[in-house]
């Protein structure tokens, strides 16, 4: 016996092709130039959206700014996960992570 899902959808835009578009040309504008530029990409495009544009443009805009986002999220939580580790190393190096002067001191970490 098998129990049947649905799948949600990520927008309401998820199946349009304009969205999509934007969100494949971040994806690749990405893996081809440094985040930085492509944040730089989505704010030029967001700047030059003006009232008169076509649907197809807004579309391909917020699928390019949503997909940024998502890069610029991606690429902060791998900067945290590195940091917190290798903080882990250093402490376990020096001795730190066992001492009893670490320890006593130790507080709780902020979420």
């Amino acid at each position: 016996m098998t129990i049947s899902t649905i799948a949600p959808t990520g927008s309401a835009f998820s199946t349009d092709p304009f969205y999509c578009l934007g969100r494949a040309d971040a994806h690749d504008d990405a893996t081809q130039m440094y985040l930085l530029a492509v944040k730089a990409n989505a704010d030029t495009l967001l700047d030059n959206l003006g009232p008169d544009a076509s649907d197809g443009q807004r579309l391909y805009t917020a699928g390019y700014a949503r997909r940024t986002a998502e890069l610029l999220d991606e690429h902060l939580a791998t900067v945290n996960a590195q940091a917190d580790n290798a903080q882990t190393w250093l402490a376990r190096k020096q001795g730190r992570e066992t001492s009893p002067l670490h320890t006593a001191h130790r507080k709780a970490r902020r979420s």
